[in-house]
């Protein structure tokens, strides 16, 4: 998948399906997803992307996510979309840069995110 909007829909996917193993193929082995505009690492790499959503994933049946809007740009897609995430609504921006048909980095705009357990 070299189409970064198809990349991030099978990761919004697997996401939905609480597929962890698909949730982290969409992303490089190096891959970063960070907070934004701090900079502050939430996980780095397969072993801590897997962790961390695994642990959602599996304590979350009604883990759901939608996009209400998406703008895409040279390799860079912003979605504003709206999670379901432990029974209350979260909503924020989603910052993803696709490179060779994964996602390298990813920046979280939403002011109390909680992803899994460290």
């Amino acid at each position: 998948m070299d189409d970064p909007e198809a990349v991030v829909a099978a990761q919004l996917e697997a996401f939905n399906a609480r597929d962890i193993e698909a949730f982290v193929r969409c992303y490089a082995p190096d891959a970063q997803i960070l907070r934004f505009p701090s900079g502050d690492l939430i996980a780095e790499g397969h072993a801590e992307i897997r962790q961390r959503w695994g642990h959602l994933f599996g304590e979350d049946p009604d883990l759901q996510a939608r996009v209400a809007a998406r703008m895409v740009s040279e390799g860079f897609m912003i979605d504003d979309e709206r999670a379901f995430i432990r029974g209350r609504p979260d909503d924020g921006i989603v910052i993803y840069e696709v490179r060779d048909g994964l996602i390298r980095r990813c920046w979280f705009v939403v002011p109390d995110l909680e992803v899994g357990s460290s």
